[in-house]
C-alpha cells in the first residue's frame, strides 16, 4: 500500500452490514412502530383519520349554531375540509345513510300469486339392446395334429351399465363339443342347439377388454368341428336419468310471506310397461312420493311454506324406474296482503333544521334487474307520495318534503312486478 492512502474497504463493509441489520430490524417491527419510526405514514388511514376529523369539526360547529347561515358556513368549511383530504366519492357528499335494503321482488296486490313455471323433466330408466358382431363366419375344429380354435377381442367401456351380455350364433354344421371361454374362464362346453342359444355371459367374468375363444374337444379317433356364422353378443344395458332438480331464488321478504303453495304439473308415460315411484323433494326434504299413475291428468300438490328458504331453493324430481316427462311444471306462491315492504328510518333535529333550511336534502334511490320492462310504483312516506315510472334499472328521486323529525317510514306499493336489488335513503349536500 503506497504511503498516505486510507483504507476504505473494511469499512464500507462494516456501513453495508450494519444497513442490513437496520432493514432487517424495520422489517420485524409492527407497522404501526414501522411508520412512526420511519415518516410514512399509510394513505388510506390517513385519508379515513382525516375525514372522521373533518365530520368532528362539522359537529362541533353546528352544535354553537343558531340560525341557517352559521350552519351552512360550518358545512362550507366541511366542504373545504373535505377537499384537503382528498374527496374519493365522485365529487358527491353522502353525509349520513339513513336506510338500505333489498327488498327483492315486488308485484301489485291484485298478483298476490306468482307463478314460477320451470322447464319440463325428462326421467328415465329403460333397458335398451345393441348387437356387437364379431364374425359374419368362422370354422373350428380339431384333430389329432391339428388345434385350429378361434380367439376374438371386443371392449365395453361401459360395463357399470351392462343388464346382461349374451353371445349368439347360427350352426352351419357341427360335430362334437364346442368349449366356449371368456377370460380364460369356460362359458359353455357341448354340443350346440337351437335351444341352447344364446348363451348369456356372468358379468362377473367380464373386463374392459376382453378375449373370446373358441375351440372344440378333441377325439381319440377322427376330428371335431364347428362351421358357424353370425357370431355375435347381444348387449343389454341400462339408460337413465332418474334424478333431476330445477332452481328459483326467494328473497327473505317473499320466503316470509308465503301463506300458501302449489307444485302444479303433468305426467306424460313414455312407456306403459313399467310404472315407478316418482319422489319429489325441496331443499332436501319431501313434497311426495308416491306410485305414478299414467294419465292421471294435472297433479296439485301443496308444499310446505316452511320448506323453502331465503335465496337458492332446489326442487328435485326422482324416480326408481320407467320412462317419464314431468311437463307443464309450475309453482305457485300465494303471499300475505301485508307483503308490500315497508321500512323505517329517523330524521334528528339537527338534521331536520338543515333539511328545512335546504342545507341538506334526502334523497331514495333504488338499483334494479335492468331488464327493459317497465317499472312503476308508489312510494308511501309518512302518508306522502313519490312516485317512479322507468324502464331503467336506476331511479331516484328527492323526498325533502316527505320527511318528518323523527320516525320516518317508507312502503313501496307496485304497479308492475319487478326486483329490487337495493334501496338506499340517504342525507346529501344541496
Amino acid at each position: 500500500m503506497k504511503r498516505g492512502q486510507s483504507s476504505g474497504g473494511p469499512i464500507a463493509t462494516l456501513i453495508l452490514i450494519i444497513g442490513g441489520a437496520f432493514l432487517v430490524y424495520l422489517m420485524l417491527l409492527p407497522s404501526e412502530d414501522r411508520n412512526q419510526l420511519t415518516g410514512f405514514e399509510d394513505n388510506t388511514s390517513s385519508h379515513t383519520n382525516c375525514l372522521n376529523d373533518c365530520s368532528s369539526t362539522y359537529e362541533d360547529c353546528k352544535y354553537d349554531c343558531d340560525s341557517s347561515s352559521c350552519r351552512e358556513d360550518c358545512l362550507n368549511e366541511y366542504r373545504d375540509c373535505r377537499d384537503i383530504c382528498g374527496n374519493d366519492n365522485n365529487g358527491e357528499i353522502v353525509y349520513r345513510n339513513l336506510l338500505s335494503e333489498s327488498p327483492g321482488v315486488v308485484f301489485p296486490f291484485e298478483r298476490n300469486t306468482t307463478t314460477q313455471d320451470f322447464n319440463s323433466v325428462r326421467l328415465f330408466s329403460n333397458i335398451k339392446t345393441e348387437n356387437i358382431f364379431l364374425s359374419s363366419r368362422t370354422t373350428i375344429s380339431k384333430s389329432l395334429f391339428k388345434n385350429d380354435y378361434k380367439s376374438f377381442t371386443f371392449d365395453l367401456s361401459d360395463l357399470e351399465n351392462i343388464n346382461k351380455l349374451s353371445l349368439f350364433f347360427n350352426v352351419i354344421s357341427g360335430k362334437g363339443s364346442l368349449i366356449i371361454q371368456i377370460n380364460g374362464k369356460e362359458i359353455y362346453n357341448g354340443e350346440v342347439s337351437s335351444s341352447s342359444l344364446p348363451i348369456e355371459i356372468p358379468k362377473s367374468y367380464l373386463t374392459a377388454h376382453n378375449l373370446l375363444e373358441l375351440s372344440t374337444s378333441s377325439y381319440v379317433l377322427g376330428s371335431s368341428s364347428y362351421d358357424i356364422k353370425d357370431l355375435q353378443l347381444i348387449k343389454k344395458y341400462k339408460v337413465e336419468n332418474k334424478k333431476e332438480s330445477r332452481y328459483f331464488v326467494l328473497s327473505s321478504t317473499e320466503k316470509d310471506n308465503i301463506q300458501k303453495a302449489t307444485l302444479k304439473y303433468f305426467v306424460n308415460c313414455m312407456s306403459l310397461n313399467k310404472e315407478g315411484i316418482l319422489k319429489i323433494s325441496l331443499n332436501n326434504r319431501v313434497v311426495s312420493m308416491y306410485m305414478i299413475v299414467c294419465d292421471a291428468g294435472e297433479i296439485d300438490v301443496e308444499v310446505d311454506s316452511s320448506y323453502f328458504v331465503s335465496g337458492r331453493n332446489t326442487l328435485t324430481f326422482e324416480i326408481d324406474e320407467g320412462d317419464y316427462v314431468i311437463e307443464d311444471l309450475q309453482l305457485d306462491r300465494k303471499l300475505e296482503k301485508s307483503y308490500y315492504p315497508k321500512y323505517y328510518f329517523s330524521i334528528q333535529e339537527d338534521e331536520f333544521n338543515d333539511i328545512k333550511d335546504n342545507i341538506l336534502n334526502v334523497k331514495l334511490k333504488l338499483d334494479m334487474i335492468n331488464d327493459k320492462d317497465v317499472k312503476r310504483a308508489t312510494f308511501l312516506i309518512n302518508d306522502n307520495r313519490a312516485f317512479m315510472d322507468t324502464t331503467k334499472d336506476k331511479f331516484e328521486v328527492d323526498i325533502s318534503d316527505l320527511i318528518v323529525e323523527g320516525e320516518n317510514y317508507i312502503r313501496i306499493v307496485p304497479r308492475d312486478e319487478f326486483e329490487i336489488t337495493n334501496l338506499d335513503v340517504s342525507l346529501k349536500e344541496n
